[in-house]
């Protein structure tokens, strides 16, 4: 089942702010064995990456400690949609509108450009309600 695939990646802790512990993840390593690597944007670098994970209630961590952070296949998916594809999907729906109603081509362009740039200035904006639905888990590594 999809929704209950999990990806993991390992790493060391480098910040904690509160609940918030930020995570150095070797992407060479990390992504080597995971099957989303074509898919995911973290698996195309090969220095290191940083993950902002929630710290689960009552367990304490400390800088550079060892650590594993996961998330949903679900997750990841979600997170690629609105990356990649509502973009795209933007672009194109603006583009073909505009020449539709008989605008000039640059013009359309820039519309669409624009459209795109709202877009994500929108997911800017809304990046705090987005963070509780698309989030990481850290654990220790025994």
């Amino acid at each position: 089942m999809l929704s209950q695939q999990t990806i993991h990646h390992s790493g060391h802790i480098v910040a904690i702010d509160g609940k918030r512990v930020t995570v150095a993840v070797r992407m060479n390593e990390a992504c080597s064995s995971c099957a989303s690597r074509k898919a995911c944007s973290m698996g195309t670098a090969s220095d290191e990456r940083r993950i902002v994970a929630t710290a689960p209630e009552g367990v304490a961590f400390a800088i550079g400690e060892k650590v594993t952070v996961s998330a949903y296949m679900r997750v990841g998916m979600v997170a690629v949609a609105l990356c990649y594809v509502l973009p795209l999907v933007v672009l194109v729906g603006v583009l073909t509108g505009c020449i539709a109603f008989g605008v000039q081509e640059p013009v359309a362009a820039l519309a669409a450009l624009g459209a795109v740039a709202l877009y994500y200035a929108g997911l800017w904006l809304g990046r705090n309600r987005i963070s509780k639905k698309i989030s990481f888990t850290i654990s220790k590594i025994s």
